[in-house]
């Protein structure tokens, strides 16, 4: 079998999304049902690894009734869970029986959820124009510090981020 270059595929804001994508697609159309753009995503999920397709989804907060009727076990599928900014409601609904970390720090603090293993991290924070530069000069990218400053971050083993 030929293998299949691997393929991210990236949906901002799924939330909103999936929202509007059955609206769109009965505009001008005298059939019914489910958006194929609908079903696609969510084939992508259950089934995109075999083809070595990746979806990444960005979501103010997902909630399982974004993917639909079974919602929460489709969002089982996504075992990393990036989240910034995160209330203790989010925690308990992405982050699962994790015990809830308080973001600390400002802006740039995110938490990595997978599985029951948590770490915080803090990454750079940049504006557009300065991630553009970054990104168009060819230079790595800059170290993060370890801790931030005065305390160790919570939740990780050692000092690493």
């Amino acid at each position: 079998m030929n293998q299949f270059p691997p393929v991210d595929v990236l949906v901002e804001e799924i939330t909103s999304t999936i929202n509007r994508l059955p609206m769109y697609w009965v505009v001008g159309r005298d059939e019914s049902g489910p958006s194929p753009a609908i079903t696609a995503l969510m084939t992508l999920v259950n089934m995109g690894r075999e083809l070595n397709m990746y979806l990444w989804v960005a979501a103010q907060r997902l909630s399982a009734n974004v993917f639909g009727p079974n919602g929460g076990d489709l969002r089982e599928s996504f075992q990393t869970r990036l989240m910034a900014k995160w209330t203790v409601q989010t925690w308990k609904m992405l982050a699962g029986n994790t015990p809830y970390q308080r973001p600390q720090g400002g802006r740039g603090v995110w938490a990595r959820v997978q599985d029951d293993e948590m770490e915080i991290a803090r990454v750079p924070f940049w504006t557009d124009r300065e991630a553009r530069e970054w990104a168009m000069s060819g230079v790595d990218c800059p170290a993060t510090p370890d801790v931030l400053p005065d305390r160790h971050l919570p939740g990780l083993s050692g000092d690493r981020v």
